[in-house]
């Protein structure tokens, strides 16, 4: 009797790959015209195109090259942060992913590049593993307090070099709220771990064991990088990096236009609109 052969083909997978098609492209390129329009025309027309055939392309090809050098330590970074809650994904791969997410966030509200960039990696393509939610979902928190913690350092630091303690007082609320923000999740680390095993224990829907599941799993992701100290730092040196590359663009786009800031004063004005988007205020 003949055995029927194997299909030794891959298996299909599970789920489909979340991937950019023509039609997704272009509507991607279509708002990103209209918010350059947008900007034109908020910026005077004319005015702004007549200012712009006046720029130093060798001073803005530096700013180009500065931009993509701190999104270039970005995907560094998120790697590590990945590897941190168990997933050791390639550079260009979590780079990538990192870049489209971030031109997501600039077209659309509510950073809908972060959710981009979990449901990229909960979907990749066959050469990639799936990473799940929880741990990405982790991964950006983290990446969001070093953000904010870089931020408030360097903002706080122009600031009190250029105005001192006459600093306005929105900009010492918006500190106070990072500084809320960074207390809340170091207190959620600590205390989450405790209450959500109890709460487990009651009775409740289904649907509610889930999300205490996953709140689990990301809290406990939160919790590795503490577990490191000497690597943590680095983290932090790294992101105080990244934002130092957002100062410095400003100070070399205002050049590159004729303007010589000063560059405590690109620092502070760049940083500081950087931590006003940053904390949820």
């Amino acid at each position: 009797m003949t055995q029927p052969v194997p299909d030794r083909r891959a298996p299909a997978p599970l789920l489909p790959v979340l991937r950019f098609d023509a039609r997704r492209l272009a509507l991607l390129g279509g708002l990103a015209l209209a918010t350059v329009a947008l900007l034109l025309a908020l910026g005077g027309g004319r005015a702004t195109l007549a200012a712009l055939r006046q720029v130093d392309g060798r001073l803005l090809l530096l700013a180009a090259a500065v931009h993509y050098a701190g999104f270039a330590l970005r995907g560094y970074r998120w790697q590590a942060l990945l590897a941190a809650v168990g997933h050791r994904l390639g550079y260009r791969y979590t780079t990538g992913v990192l870049l489209a997410g971030w031109f997501v966030s600039a077209l659309l509200p509510a950073r809908a590049g972060d959710a981009f960039r979990i449901a990229a990696l909960r979907l990749p393509p066959p050469a990639q593993p799936a990473v799940p939610a929880a741990d990405s979902l982790g991964s950006i928190v983290l990446e969001r307090t070093l953000d904010i913690l870089a931020l408030l350092l360097l903002s706080a630091g122009f600031g009190l070099g250029v105005l001192g303690l006459r600093l306005p007082g929105q900009v010492w609320a918006v500190y106070g709220g990072a500084l809320l923000l960074l207390s809340s999740v170091a207190l959620a680390a600590l205390l989450l771990p405790v209450l959500l095993p109890r709460l487990r224990r009651r009775p409740a829907h289904p649907l509610w064991q889930r999300a205490l599941d996953f709140t689990l799993q990301v809290v406990n992701g939160l919790r590795r990088l503490p577990r490191r100290p000497v690597w943590g730092v680095g983290l932090v040196g790294e992101s105080l990096l990244i934002w130092l590359c957002d100062a410095l663009l400003l100070w070399l786009a205002a050049a590159s236009l004729g303007y010589g800031l000063p560059i405590s004063v690109a620092g502070f004005t760049a940083l500081t609109a950087d931590i006003f988007a940053a904390v949820p205020l």
